[in-house]
């Protein structure tokens, strides 16, 4: 049966292949749920389609809140038209995984953020910023300030809203600066380092934060960086 509690129509997963010539682990999306299978998209690899083989094991993961949530499965049958997708058939009990840690990755993104502890906060456009790392759960951000700018202090919340690639609208979030210190000077003001956690997401903003990592992962893996 499906583990069904934690999955649903659109959700992005990831699909890992462990051995053959198409090794590597895919995004994908759940199209359809069934008793017993999945009809999830089929992969796409640099813009190409994986044909994933009926027959082939691979192991599905699924990102919640909480957890990482995986299992086993096998490729039932694969179709091209109307659009291209894979049946998978689920042949395991889903494992939990503790999200002690969440992955992070260096990426350059564009971060504005509103320090609510200043009083005059709502008066005020948000303060830009740029993030250093990204994980599902913070980010590192980078910002200039002058002598005039209140800095947010440690404990501060935080409204932010964070500029994903391919995406029109910004995420909109809320965080806590976890650490605020001064990293230098430049000529243009005092430049600080602020490490935030986020205290509210949506879900689906969270799978896009998510998606954007796996393939920031990927890039920097085909660079030699990772």
């Amino acid at each position: 049966m499906i583990p069904g509690r934690f999955l649903r129509i659109n959700q992005l997963i990831q699909i890992k292949v462990s051995s053959g010539e198409y090794s590597e682990t895919y995004n994908s999306r759940i199209e359809d749920i069934r008793d017993d299978a999945l009809i999830v998209a089929m992969p796409l690899f640099n813009r190409r389609l994986v044909p994933l083989r009926p027959g082939s094991l691979v192991q599905v993961s699924v990102a919640a809140r909480d957890a990482v949530y995986s299992f086993d499965a096998q490729v039932v049958s694969r179709t091209l038209k109307p659009v291209p997708l894979v049946e998978l058939r689920v042949s395991s009990a889903a494992e939990r995984s503790q999200r002690r840690e969440h992955v992070r990755v260096p990426a350059k993104l564009p971060v504005y953020y509103r320090n609510l502890s200043d009083p005059m906060a709502h008066k005020k456009l948000m303060d830009p910023a740029e993030t250093v790392d990204i994980s599902g759960g913070g980010l590192l951000a980078v910002f200039s300030a002058s002598s005039r700018t209140p800095i947010p202090g440690d404990d501060s919340d935080l409204e932010l809203e964070l500029y994903l690639p391919g995406r029109d609208l910004p995420v909109r979030l809320g965080g806590r600066a976890i650490r605020v210190w001064k990293e230098g000077d430049t000529e243009f003001g005092s430049l600080y380092k602020m490490a935030i956690s986020f205290t509210r997401v949506e879900e689906r903003d969270y799978e896009d934060i998510i998606r954007y990592i796996v393939e920031r992962q990927r890039e920097l893996r085909l660079k030699g960086v990772l």
